[in-house]
C-alpha cells in the first residue's frame, strides 16, 4: 500500500520500515492467490471464475495500491480482497471442505500488518458470507450443495460453531497482531536507543580526540541521559578554565618579569623608570593612554602631586602637571588608598586622540602606588576596552613593585644626599683643622723666635752688664 507521511520520529520511521516489509510480502500473496486461482481453474475448468473474481481482486489490489491515499483505508480494502480470495477457492474447488482452511492462512497472514484492526472486516465478511452460503444451502439453492459437508445435519448450531471458530481465531490473530506490534515498538526502540548509544559514543570519541589535539573550543550537543557528553563537556569546561588561568599567570607572570627589568635597569633616574614603566604597560595591556603620578613636598610645607612622566596623554588634559593631594580622581585615590575602576567616563575627563581625530575612551583604572601603608603616587590608564580582573590584579602588583622601588629610590638619594652633606662636613671640617694645624705652627715659629730673640737680648743685656762691670774697675783703678 502506499503509506501515509509518518512522523519523524524513531518509532514511526521504524513503523514505516515495517509497514514497507509487510507491503512487500502481502503483494507477494495477491500475486501468488491470483496465479493459484488460475492454476486450479484450468483443473476444475473453472478458469473463467478465477480471471472474473481473480482479476477484480488484482484491480482492486491496485486500486488500494496506488489510489487510496490512506494506509488504514488501503489495509481494509485489502482484507476485504482477502476474504474474496477465500471465496473464490471454494467456488473454484467445487465446495472442497478443505478449503475453509484458507480463512485460517489468510488470517495468520494479516498479522503480518501488526493492526488487529485490519481482523476486523475479513472476519466480518467471512461470517457474511458463510452465513450467506449457509442460507442458501439449507434453503435447498442448487450448486450450494456442497458448500457444506453433511448438508443433511445444517443447522443454526453448525453455523454458530463455524461463526465462533471464525471470531475466535480472528481473535487470537489480532491479539498476536498487538503483541507483535508492541514487540515491534519496542525491539525499534531498543534498535533506535542502541543506535543513539553509537551515535553518541562516536561523537563523544571524536569530542575527546579534538580535545587531545588541543582544541577546546570544540562542543557537543550532549542529550538529557548523555552522562558520558556531560561529563566530557564539565572536563572541557575545567580544561578551558584551568587554560585560562595558566595563560592569566603566563601574562602575569611575565609582565612582572619585564617590568622587574625596567625596575632594575632604571633605579639611578625616577623619571627614566617611571617612562618605561608606564610605556611598558600601555602596550602590554593594548591601552592607549597611561600616566605615572608622584607626590611630592611631604618633607616640607607644600605637599602636592606631580606628573612624573606618561604615555600619548592629550595636551590639554595635562598641561597643568600639578596636582593638589585629593584634587581629582588621581589625588582622590591616593588620598583613600584605593584603586578606582570607572568604566562611564565623563565626556570632558579625557580625550584620546590621534592624527585622525579623537574619542573618548572605555574605561579608566587609577592604581595608588603603595609601599608599607605609604602612597607614594598613582598609576592611570585610559583604553577603549574594558579591563579584565585579572589585568587589574596584575596591574596592583605592578603598582607595589613601583612603589617600592619608587621608595627605595627616594631613601637612596636621601642617603646620597646626606653622605654628600657628610663629605662637604668631613672636608670642610679637614680645612679648619689645616688652618688651625698651620696657625699652631705659626704660633710655635712666631714663639720660638720670641724666645731667640729674648735669649740674644738677654746675653747683649749680660755682655754689657759685664762691659760695664770692667768698665767700673777700669775706672776705680785709675
Amino acid at each position: 500500500m502506499k503509506p501515509t507521511p509518518p512522523a519523524l520520529t524513531p518509532s514511526s520511521l521504524d513503523r514505516e520500515e515495517i509497514n514497507l516489509r509487510a507491503d512487500r510480502i502481502i503483494r507477494l500473496f495477491v500475486l501468488s492467490f491470483f496465479v493459484f486461482g488460475i492454476l486450479i481453474g484450468f483443473v476444475y475448468n473453472t478458469w473463467w471464475f478465477a480471471f472474473g473474481v481473480g482479476g477484480l481482486n488484482l484491480t482492486l489490489y491496485l486500486l488500494a495500491r496506488y489510489a487510496v491515499k490512506n494506509l488504514f483505508a488501503s489495509r481494509l480494502v485489502v482484507s476485504g480482497i482477502f476474504a474474496v480470495f477465500m471465496l473464490q477457492f471454494i467456488g473454484q474447488m467445487h465446495g472442497m471442505y478443505e478449503m475453509h482452511f484458507f480463512f485460517f492462512i489468510i488470517a495468520t497472514i494479516l498479522i503480518i500488518y501488526q493492526d488487529w484492526r485490519v481482523m476486523v472486516p475479513y472476519a466480518v465478511l467471512t461470517i457474511a458470507h458463510h452465513s450467506f452460503f449457509f442460507y442458501l444451502q439449507l434453503t435447498g439453492v442448487a450448486g450450494m450443495g456442497a458448500y457444506f459437508i453433511n448438508a443433511e445435519g445444517l443447522n443454526l448450531q453448525t453455523l454458530y460453531y463455524h461463526c465462533g471458530l471464525v471470531a475466535f481465531h480472528s481473535a487470537v490473530c489480532g491479539w498476536w497482531a498487538i503483541i507483535l506490534r508492541r514487540n515491534s515498538r519496542l525491539r525499534a526502540e531498543d534498535h533506535h536507543q542502541m543506535e543513539k548509544q553509537v551515535t553518541l559514543m562516536k561523537r563523544n570519541v571524536d569530542f575527546v580526540l579534538e580535545l587531545a589535539k588541543g582544541d577546546l573550543a570544540q562542543s557537543v550537543a550532549a542529550a538529557e541521559q548523555d552522562e558520558l557528553g556531560h561529563s566530557l563537556l564539565n572536563m572541557r569546561t575545567n580544561l578551558m578554565e584551568s587554560q585560562a588561568r595558566d595563560q592569566q599567570e603566563k601574562f602575569s607572570n611575565l609582565g612582572l618579569a619585564e617590568v622587574g627589568e625596567l625596575l632594575r635597569a632604571n633605579q639611578g633616574n625616577p623619571e627614566e623608570l617611571a617612562v618605561s614603566v608606564i610605556t611598558k604597560l600601555v602596550k602590554y595591556l593594548n591601552a592607549q593612554q597611561g600616566g605615572v603620578f608622584v607626590v611630592q613636598g611631604e618633607d616640607e610645607a607644600d605637599p602636592h602631586i606631580n606628573l612624573m612622566a606618561c604615555y600619548a596623554y592629550e595636551r590639554r588634559k595635562h598641561l597643568k602637571k600639578r596636582l593638589e593631594m585629593g584634587e581629582g580622581l588621581v589625588g582622590q585615590a591616593i588620598r583613600e588608598q584605593s584603586t578606582i575602576y570607572l568604566t562611564e567616563v565623563p565626556n570632558d575627563y579625557l580625550l584620546i586622540t590621534s592624527g585622525l581625530g579623537g574619542a573618548n575612551p572605555r574605561s579608566i583604572l587609577i592604581l595608588p602606588l603603595r609601599a608599607s601603608q605609604q602612597v607614594v603616587g598613582a598609576i592611570e590608564l585610559a583604553s577603549f576596552r574594558e579591563f579584565k580582573s585579572f589585568e587589574i590584579a596584575f596591574l596592583e602588583k605592578v603598582a607595589e613593585s613601583l612603589a617600592a622601588t619608587l621608595v627605595s629610590v627616594r631613601v637612596t638619594q636621601k642617603t646620597n644626599l646626606l653622605l654628600q652633606e657628610s663629605k662637604q662636613l668631613t672636608e670642610q671640617m679637614h680645612a679648619q683643622e689645616e688652618e688651625m694645624r698651620q696657625n699652631v705652627e705659626e704660633l710655635k715659629a712666631t714663639q720660638e723666635e720670641s724666645e731667640r730673640r729674648l735669649a740674644e737680648y738677654q746675653t747683649l743685656l749680660s755682655q754689657q752688664a759685664q762691659e760695664i762691670s770692667q768698665l767700673k774697675k777700669t775706672l776705680g783703678t785709675a
